[in-house]
């Protein structure tokens, strides 16, 4: 199991109101939709803001499993791709802790790898009706096969934290872990 915490500072204001289900999905190539759900939210947010919400605050974490998780494997070189949704100094951490922010070493080891499952819940804090941070709760069930045909399970999940500036959301820290399910 790898476990692998980073954090850049925060940009965002806080607060925070009563748990809500605002629920949808973004799809990713040859995967499982990736499910993304408003867990909490609150500060002034109205229910119909939500939906646009839901998808401006997980499109950088969608960005991120796409590039760094699911299609790197297939596809070299994509791994530059999976830092750009991130702050410059969290995507500096995150290259330096590829074993758990990208599948740059699964790679080595399997042929394939898809998402099985991958769940987000997403927790957005505001103030007087304007955001200003997110932590996503990840949940990812991958799948991959191995040379001899024999398939390999992992489950990487933990949290990316997010900040707004303007209408564009970023990575700016994370604590994941990952690991073998036997």
């Amino acid at each position: 199991m790898w476990t692998t915490p980073a954090c850049t500072g925060d940009d965002g204001a806080a607060g925070s109101g009563p748990a809500t289900a605002t629920t949808g999905s973004v799809a990713t190539t040859d995967d499982a939709e990736l499910r993304v759900r408003i867990a909490q939210v609150g500060g002034g947010i109205t229910q119909r803001q939500r939906p646009a919400l839901r998808r401006a605050v997980s499109k950088p974490v969608a960005a991120w499993v796409h590039n760094g998780v699911s299609a790197a494997v297939s596809v070299e070189g994509s791994y530059a791709r999976a830092f750009a949704p991130w702050t410059r100094d969290a995507a500096r951490l995150a290259r330096r802790d590829d074993d758990v922010t990208t599948s740059m070493t699964l790679a080595k080891e399997l042929s394939g790898l898809v998402i099985e499952t991958g769940r987000v819940h997403l927790y957005v804090y505001a103030r007087d009706g304007v955001t200003g941070g997110a932590t996503a709760r990840v949940n990812l069930r991958l799948v991959g096969e191995r040379p001899d045909g024999t398939s390999a399970s992992y489950i990487l999940a933990g949290r990316l934290y997010l900040t707004r500036k303007g209408s564009v959301w970023r990575i700016f820290g994370y604590d994941l872990h990952r690991e073998e399910l036997r």
